[in-house]
């Protein structure tokens, strides 16, 4: 049995997290701009192509994401405060410098 905390199930064991109800396979950044830049983009392709093709069998949720960023002026007061996330100075940077 499962622990609970805040209404949510947290599981346990390996059994527990690869759950029907819970798994998920993440497909992150498969854009062709980013494969052409990695060693071996084809067989990362042909290997994400694979488990693509079992999780369906298995309809395993898939889920599919895209990194990107925006340019500073649509991204607002975020692209001035992204760059600080994990860096100890309190200055933001001014977009364009």
């Amino acid at each position: 049995m499962m622990d609970r905390f805040n209404g949510l199930d947290v599981p346990e064991s390996l059994a527990d997290a690869l759950g029907p109800r819970t798994l998920a396979f993440l497909v992150y950044d498969m854009q062709a701009g980013i494969l052409s830049q990695i060693p071996d983009g084809d067989r990362v392709m042909s290997d994400v192509q694979r488990l693509l093709a079992v999780t369906g069998k298995r309809r395993v949720r898939t889920v599919f994401t895209r990194h990107y960023f925006m340019p500073t002026q649509l991204a607002g007061v975020f692209s001035c405060a992204r760059p600080r996330f994990g860096r100890a100075t309190r200055t933001p940077r001014r977009p364009g410098r």
